[in-house]
């Protein structure tokens, strides 16, 4: 079988006809012959998305593009946790492309699967982020004896973190508008910066009860002291956020961030890939330390994209990847800037 990302699609389907140029590195033809000689290939449903979502707007370009993926048989690998593409669903395409009316109804009900999929990883990686702020600082102050360390952390993220569904509705209220002005991206990175600050800035109201409470020398009920602080934190108003301090503290402990990353992601979803939990603790969360914040929508498809890269190690298949960085499971190295490739692993043809 043979995995294509989204680029590399409108390569094979032709890039002239969505009225983008082809690129000058890559020879078209070629890549299109070595397509055609697969009986078997595959879309991630994560580039399926975005496919479908990119033409939203061009009915006559999409029904090409559709037709195109049933011509070739293309499969629908899942690999996308908020949305599953069916075998059903892909049988009713020829029916739902005669019909202009049902056409848009399908991109609707795409639209809203991909956003929700852009919400669910936003808010994971939020997560992520503020519990790596917390575990670091509560390690670096050296306050808490060692032995409550990990209850302080369980206590502050099932209070403040795991079920925080104000920063999931800002995050999707932030996708609904950017959308809507087209520019998803700028407003979703002021938004996710944002949420960062406002719970950081309530973790650390609840460390500092707690800690003064340590101070006591009197023996203290440590469920009361932690409630207390909830309470307290929870009255807060959210003023600018710190970022700087923020990104200094997971800075700070960059030594064994990387495997703390990977043991929270466990956590937050266990269905995620050994590449995947990689791709976060080296390339995603190192990109938004050092590079301002930026939340970079796209980061969300190669996250999913990795996955295939996971499948493919355990399946002996083939996958063709364009113009972004590639992973290779066998020697953890991350190249960056790698141009259109092709792999091959005893791949079925």
């Amino acid at each position: 079988m043979l995995f294509l990302d989204a680029n590399a699609f409108y390569y094979y389907y032709g890039s002239s006809k969505p009225g983008q140029n082809d690129p000058p590195n890559i020879n078209i033809t070629k890549l299109r012959q070595y397509c055609d000689n697969f009986s078997s290939k595959a879309l991630p449903s994560s580039a399926y998305l975005e496919i479908i979502t990119h033409f939203k707007d061009s009915q006559d370009i999409l029904t090409d593009i559709i037709n195109f993926i049933i011509t070739n048989k293309f499969k629908i690998y899942n690999n996308t946790v908020t949305y599953n593409v069916t075998d059903s669903e892909l049988s009713e395409l020829p029916s739902i492309i005669s019909n202009e009316e049902q056409l848009q109804q399908y991109v609707f009900k795409v639209l809203i699967a991909k956003k929700e999929t852009e919400v669910s990883f936003s808010n994971f990686f939020l997560c992520e982020i503020v519990t790596l702020y917390t575990y670091f600082k509560i390690k670096q102050d050296a306050i808490l004896p060692s032995d409550d360390i990990l209850y302080a952390l369980s206590f502050v993220y099932n209070k403040l973190i795991k079920h925080n569904n104000d920063s999931r509705a800002k995050l999707h209220a932030a996708f609904d508008s950017g959308y809507e002005i087209n520019d998803p991206q700028r407003v979703v990175k002021k938004v996710f910066v944002n949420c960062v600050g406002e719970i950081c800035i309530k973790v650390d109201i609840m460390l500092e009860w707690i800690y003064e409470s340590f101070r006591q020398s009197k023996e203290v009920d440590i469920n009361d002291i932690f409630e207390k602080a909830y309470s307290e934190a929870t009255k807060s108003k959210s003023i600018s956020p710190e970022m700087d301090k923020i990104v200094k503290v997971i800075k700070n402990a960059q030594t064994e961030c990387k495997s703390t990353v990977e043991q929270l992601s466990d956590v937050f979803d266990e269905r995620f890939t050994q590449g995947q939990k990689e791709y976060l603790s080296q390339v995603l969360l190192p990109q938004w330390l050092m590079n301002g914040q930026k939340f970079q929508k796209n980061d969300i498809f190669d996250f999913f994209w990795i996955s295939c890269l996971d499948y493919i190690f355990s399946t002996r298949v083939t996958i063709l990847i364009s113009d972004y960085r590639s992973y290779d499971c066998r020697n953890r190295d991350l190249r960056r800037n790698v141009p259109h490739r092709a792999r091959e692993h005893g791949g079925h043809r």
